[in-house]
This record gives C-alpha cells, structure tokens and sequence, in this order.
C-alpha cells in the first residue's frame, strides 16, 4: 500500500486497527470539518462519545432490557465493543461479550454462536 500511496504522492493517516463502523464514522467526520454541519470529532472516542449519547438518549425513560449476550466472533469487535460499554454505563444495557480472543488469528469466526 505503502508504494502506491508514494507513486501518487499521496498522504496517509494511521488511525489504526477500527471497525468498519468506527472508519465510516471517521470518514464523515473528516469530510465534513469546516462545513456548516459538521458530523463529530473524528477520534475513536468521539465515535463512542456520540453513539453512546445518542443511546443513551434513546433509552431516557426506558425499561432496562435483557441482557444483551454478543459473539464477538474473537475480531476486533470485540475489544472496541468493551471500550464502548465504558461509555454506555450500566444504567440503560448490560452486555455479555463471548468469543472474545483477539490474540489468536486462528480463532477468527471459530465457533461463533449461531442463533
């Protein structure tokens, strides 16, 4: 990637390992800085910032649902999703995260719950 980008002088930015949410987000907070509306703060935090407040919001008043059990398939869902609830506290969702171990490459999407 790295010679393509040089071919055509082109910059990049490094903003790490994201899911594919976190880079849409990313993306449209990026293209529209400086606009008349701008989308958020283009930062992981920033990411979880407005998608936990917009939750949070949603859930005002609420019954507290279920617990919620998500396969994390051991991707980097898994960890971002954790990073997340930090911002969603407990009052509104309680998450149960399985499938969770992003340390072996091999266990990507093995066994992951069906139903």
């Amino acid at each position: 990637m790295t010679d393509g980008l040089n071919a055509f002088e082109a910059e990049s930015t490094d903003y790490e390992l994201k899911t594919t949410p976190q880079l849409h987000y990313l993306v449209r907070c990026l293209n529209t800085q400086g606009t008349n509306s701008p989308y958020g703060i283009p930062t992981q935090e920033g990411y979880y910032q407005k998608l936990a407040g917009a939750f949070n919001q949603l859930m005002q008043g609420k019954k507290k649902p279920s617990r919620l059990t998500v396969d994390c398939a051991n991707g980097v869902g898994a960890p971002k999703l954790a990073e997340l609830l930090k911002y969603l506290g407990d009052d509104h969702l309680e998450v149960r995260i399985v499938n969770n171990d992003i340390n072996n490459p091999k266990k990507l999407n093995y066994q992951v719950l069906s139903s």
